[in-house]
């Protein structure tokens, strides 16, 4: 019951037809949106400026050092500069003359009315997971789930509603959704959990993930740009990841010794001058 309404209770069985599955019990979720306000309180309280609709415009170059960033709300300067951009870390490249093979992938999800609970966690397929590390593996899969890259997750809210969801998708930064993207989700979801049949779905959203060729982000300075670092690239893992990788991007700067070793997630890994990309 919410707020004194009733909600209706389903039957919470999966399909029959799954074969097995994997337990993660030290799993968790939360709020990004309540996540990002908390960062940005605690950033403040430690004497950070947060700004917002403060586009960069440009990066400040001295030789061949960033030494800091124009926005419409100033210039501002110091020893180093961290592009954590997300989908748009490309673009931000781009203006320090490097060329990161960033990239947006448009997920969508559909959201339901609010029902009894239903599950507990995030149940997903595995399709995610496979054609996100094991790229061979598409030919297995069939021409609509290659082209959406899609999978299924399902979690419900607190306040009853379900989260369907993904795609994978390859469009730019187009955020629109699609009936094609939802339809599919929707699809799949039922054959996962039955009870799906009955529930409303009341509206979809979409949003873009930073992919990165070898699905790998990209943290850490780049020699190619003294004073620029990287924390961009983790696609659909940066809410898990964004805390160790504040830790270990602040290491690095400092000089300490990192938590994790930086060497596989270096950015110039991938990460080029532009005019070498030209050639």
């Amino acid at each position: 019951m919410i707020d004194g309404y009733e909600l209706r209770q389903l039957e919470p069985a999966l399909s029959p037809g799954l074969r097995g599955a994997s337990y993660a019990p030290d799993c968790g979720k939360i709020d990004p949106l309540k996540l990002c306000f908390a960062y940005a309180r605690g950033a403040r309280r430690h004497g950070a400026r947060v700004l917002v609709d403060a586009p960069v415009q440009a990066v400040v170059l001295e030789g061949e050092r960033v030494i800091g960033v124009r926005t419409p709300k100033g210039t501002f300067y110091g020893d180093m500069v961290v592009n954590a951009a997300g989908s748009w870390a490309g673009q931000v490249a781009a203006l320090a003359g490097l060329d990161a093979p960033v990239k947006p992938r448009r997920g969508q999800v559909v959201v339901s009315e609010a029902v009894g609970p239903l599950v507990r966690g995030v149940i997903s397929s595995a399709a995610y997971f496979a054609l996100k590390f094991y790229p061979a593996l598409q030919e297995r899969f069939s021409e609509i789930t290659r082209r959406l890259g899609h999978g299924f997750a399902v979690e419900q809210t607190q306040e009853g509603t379900l989260m369907l969801s993904y795609t994978n998708e390859f469009v730019g930064f187009d955020r629109r959704t699609t009936l094609e993207g939802l339809e599919r989700i929707l699809s799949v979801g039922c054959r996962f959990l039955p009870a799906l049949r009955e529930i409303h779905f009341i509206r979809g959203f979409s949003g873009l993930r930073p992919h990165t060729p070898d699905a790998l982000p990209l943290v850490g300075p780049t020699a190619l740009r003294p004073g620029f670092c990287f924390a961009a690239g983790h696609e659909g893992g940066g809410l898990a990841l964004n805390p160790i990788t504040g830790v270990l991007v602040a290491q690095i700067f400092c000089g300490e010794s990192p938590i994790v070793d930086p060497a596989p997630i270096a950015p110039d890994r991938l990460v080029r001058l532009s005019t070498e990309r030209e050639k």
